[in-house]
């Protein structure tokens, strides 16, 4: 008799072009970010902050959904799960933006602990 296998449940679908919806709003939100910045940047330039971060805000929106999901489905292929998330976590990492989530211990480890004199 089958029994249902729970290894399936901690893995993301994909959803569109083979990246998984977690995927594809990391993409939406940092593309829309990064748009509405260059496009402030530009706009305070110009003296048209308000409405340049406005414009910076739906091409980013817009370039997000239809143009970035083909070449980085196409950089995913062949890959294993949760590789592009590793590597963008490592990324971060590397410039210092987020902690590592992975060991990074340096140093001797403690291999032998005593809980009430006994050896665990």
């Amino acid at each position: 008799m089958n029994t249902p296998s729970s290894r399936h449940l901690s893995h993301d679908f994909p959803a569109y072009k083979g990246l998984t919806l977690r995927e594809l709003f990391i993409i939406v939100i940092t593309t829309t970010m990064f748009s509405c910045l260059v496009f402030g940047i530009v706009g305070f330039m110009l003296g048209w902050v308000v409405a340049f971060v406005c414009a910076g805000f739906l091409i980013g929106f817009v370039v997000a959904i239809t143009l970035l999901p083909k070449p980085i489905a196409r950089f995913k292929q062949g890959k294993p799960h949760g590789h592009l998330m590793k590597t963008l976590t490592l990324t971060l990492v590397k410039f210092q933006l987020k902690n590592s989530p992975y060991c990074n211990h340096i140093g001797l480890w403690q291999r032998v602990k005593h809980i009430r004199g006994q050896y665990v």
